[in-house]
């Protein structure tokens, strides 16, 4: 019976451990303050269609203000047209934009500290954003 007891404990701590929550940079909560802030946009892809696209450096690149708890996205250069904040759903994988009444989807995911969105487009997109100091 001690033995089954013990067994029983050791995979009620291993179910326990393997239910974290938002422990790694991998698969943050969407509310999490670390999305929050100003992005500076620091690499950038644009394939032309032939799968030959590479990263490229970007010397002063746009900024992304974040806010999740208001749910918007705003360009310090036109983002949907405008520099006023735009209102976007925000969940654990994407950002779902709505600009003059078309929706666009950007999946979003974390490299190390490192945002990474990849908008929808036919060639092959990907921007990586390094957060700024506050």
């Amino acid at each position: 019976m001690k033995n089954f007891s013990f067994s029983l404990w050791v995979v009620v701590v291993f179910i326990i451990q393997s239910c974290s929550v938002d422990g790694d940079s991998e698969g943050r909560n969407p509310k999490d303050k670390s999305l929050d802030g100003s992005w500076q946009l620091i690499e950038r892809m644009v394939d032309p269609g032939d799968g030959s696209g590479t990263l490229e450096p970007v010397q002063d690149g746009r900024v992304l203000l974040i806010n999740t708890e208001n749910a918007t996205i705003q360009d310090d250069d036109e983002f949907c047209g405008t520099t006023i904040p735009v209102e976007v759903e925000i969940t654990d994988e994407y950002f779902e934009v709505n600009c003059d009444e078309q929706n666009f989807t950007w999946f979003y995911e974390f490299e190390g500290e490192l945002l990474v969105i990849r908008p929808q487009c036919i060639e092959g997109c990907v921007y990586k954003y390094e957060k700024l100091e506050e």
